[in-house]
């Protein structure tokens, strides 16, 4: 299911950068968002923009990777799919870790990927990655047999200063 999934990324017109454009990451950092104060966003480097969030839902950390593909979502077998539900999942290494992404789509336009384990792993992995990256942008690679591989290079300047902020935010109140 999942590889036919990613096909069908594949096919539906997204772009897959070339490694000489992937290598350049976006000199940009994570900024705050203008409509929510506990919502930050920066974009990554490829052939095309991927947006990554990081905001706090319900006392919980949450990070995704989000791009415009309105032809992916607007397909016929996702119209049965609500809001946010998981479409299916795909595995990323994110510097060199494999780590399993859920796909959802949202508004028929917009992909989803997030962090998808029971045990929070992956998210927790993720979130450790920027933290402690030091500036440095963080390698995010789905690996494909039948054509070059996507990779994501996604900023972490800024990243702890906000994640700090989101930590202290979802503790119990006092």
């Amino acid at each position: 299911m999942k590889h036919i999934i990613w096909a069908a990324l594949a096919m539906s017109g997204l772009s897959f950068p070339t490694y000489s454009q992937q290598s350049k990451a976006f000199e940009e950092e994570w900024l705050r968002s203008k409509d929510d104060h506990y919502a930050y966003y920066t974009f990554g480097g490829g052939s095309h923009r991927v947006n990554a969030q990081l905001s706090a839902h319900n006392n919980q950390i949450d990070f995704r990777l989000i791009w415009e593909n309105e032809e992916y979502c607007s397909d016929e077998k996702l119209q049965t799919v609500t809001k946010g539900d998981v479409v299916g999942t795909v595995i990323f290494l994110v510097n060199n870790r494999k780590v399993t992404f859920a796909i959802s789509c949202f508004d028929k336009k917009y992909v989803n990927l997030f962090p998808y384990s029971q045990s929070d792993e992956g998210k927790k992995y993720v979130l450790h990655t920027f933290d402690r990256s030091g500036g440095k942008p963080v390698k995010f690679v789905k690996q494909n047999v039948e054509a070059s591989d996507t990779v994501y290079m996604i900023p972490s300047k800024g990243f702890s200063a906000f994640y700090d902020e989101l930590t202290e935010a979802t503790k119990k109140a006092l």
